[in-house]
């Protein structure tokens, strides 16, 4: 089963804090999930290990005491461009002008800490054909590769032991993920020139 983010962003204003739009889609990625909040730290669906672990900028910290919410976990805005971009387009007319905030694993971090924090280096896993492992420069990240696979005709082999029968190894390459949380830490910087003190308060489903 996945797990979802649900967030929203809000900037320091001279009587509280105030919601912001973003662009910053919500979307299901793992990496910034565990960065942002310790949720699916190191692996995917059904436990399927992916990337070393790393340590989150929060773990578990709650919604901040100021932070608004009902009896069911939502919180009440003003427009819907508060939503992440991904959300909106399943919010329909005539419903509710509320974010769910989720269920498990509530948090929070301040656009400065995001900014000053060192981006993590990991190490991922997965499965690939064996076919691909032969053309394998042994250090670039592959561009397709899988978490599992079972089969009467498949067997999965390490590097070390691949045999007549190996149809596909598991292989594991080093990633700085720099680049790969770009995408986050470009919008944080974005909101951090345009509002000053920022955060996201965020929840997760699963």
């Amino acid at each position: 089963m996945g797990s979802d983010i649900h967030g929203v962003w809000q900037k320091k204003t001279v009587t509280g804090w105030e919601d912001v739009p973003s662009t910053f889609e919500q979307d299901r990625h793992y990496l910034i999930f565990a960065w942002l909040g310790n949720v699916r730290n190191g692996f995917g669906c059904a436990g399927v290990p992916t990337f070393t672990p790393i340590t989150p900028l929060s773990d578990g910290r709650g919604l901040p005491e100021d932070f608004e919410i009902n009896d069911e976990e939502c919180h009440t805005i003003l427009s819907l461009d508060i939503m992440g971009p991904s959300i909106q387009k399943y919010h329909e007319d005539g419903e509710p002008l509320e974010i769910w905030m989720g269920d498990h694993s509530f948090s929070w971090v301040s656009g400065a800490e995001v900014l000053a924090a060192e981006m993590p280096k990991i190490q991922r896993e997965g499965i690939v054909s064996l076919e691909w492992y032969k053309t394998w420069d042994k250090v670039s990240a592959p561009e397709e590769w899988c978490g599992g696979r079972s089969g009467p005709n498949v067997l999965v082999s390490s590097p070390e032991s691949i045999c007549k029968q190996t149809t596909d190894v598991h292989i594991t390459w080093a990633e700085d993920t720099t680049e790969t949380l770009k995408y986050f830490t470009d919008e944080v910087r974005r909101l951090v020139d345009l509002h000053g003190e920022i955060r996201f308060v965020f929840g997760f489903d699963s």
